[in-house]
């Protein structure tokens, strides 16, 4: 017995179908195989970025790990790699005396981009903030801040570190941002009463923290002190590292 026309017809469109079915899925797995490559070339570096964010961290090796993330943010730019890729360049510049303006505004624009396709992201916000400052861009330091704080209020492992990026641009601040610095203020030392302490006991931040529990905690402002104990100014604050 003969096809008919219509069957073979429907019986060429079902195969079409399905191999134009076939081929979609094969292009949609296409990106998250470089992905998986790109991810196994960094894997071995994974522990020591994990380093950075542990304060003064000296071993290591800087120059190592930004060329392995690189490598793979090229190979496949996904905004994952980026943040770590950015990261270990904000750590390379800090632990270099001789970093130019120039390299940290390059810096400063990767992280442009990085919030530009993640509006939403604190961190990215909070790290741009302390380029853009390196890159003596003020301006760009202080939104880009704003913006941290509006999208990450309470963030355990990084508002130490950005609190104290903070304070650094608080005289520059618009009376908006510095209740955002009050409100900080507040949360740390409700959430992380003793490490703001401990901050608060050396230069150059010591006066800085106490005007502001006076300004936005008045009602914490003698138990601070009493717990803060002498000031400790021979004791200078090295800049900390990125997280």
């Amino acid at each position: 017995m003969h096809q008919s026309s219509t069957t073979i017809s429907n019986n060429i469109s079902g195969s079409l179908l399905g191999l134009s079915s076939i081929f979609i899925g094969f292009v949609l797995l296409i990106p998250s195989v470089f992905y998986a490559y790109a991810f196994l070339r960094v894997l071995p570096y994974t522990e020591q970025l994990e380093q950075i964010s542990i304060p003064y961290a000296t071993s290591v090796d800087l120059y190592a790990l930004s060329e392995a993330w690189q490598n793979a943010y090229s190979l496949f730019p996904d905004p994952r790699l980026g943040r770590a890729l950015g990261l270990i360049r904000i750590e390379q510049l800090r632990q270099n005396p001789n970093a130019s303006v120039d390299e940290w505004q390059d810096v400063m624009v990767f992280y442009q981009k990085l919030t530009a396709s993640a509006p939403q992201n604190p961190f990215d916000w909070g790290r741009l903030s302390y380029a853009a400052d390196h890159a003596h861009r003020t301006d760009i330091a202080l939104n880009a801040l704003e913006n941290s704080f509006k999208t990450g209020r309470y963030l355990p492992s990084f508002m130490l570190w950005r609190y104290t990026h903070a304070l650094t641009l608080l005289p520059l601040m618009s009376p908006e941002q510095k209740d955002q610095m009050g409100d900080q203020t507040g949360l740390l030392y409700k959430k992380k009463k003793w490490d703001l302490i401990r901050m608060a006991r050396l230069a150059p931040f010591s006066d800085t923290i106490e005007q502001l529990i006076t300004l936005y905690q008045p009602e914490n402002r003698n138990e601070f002190l009493k717990k803060r104990g002498p000031l400790k100014h021979n004791v200078s604050q090295e800049s900390p590292n990125a997280q």
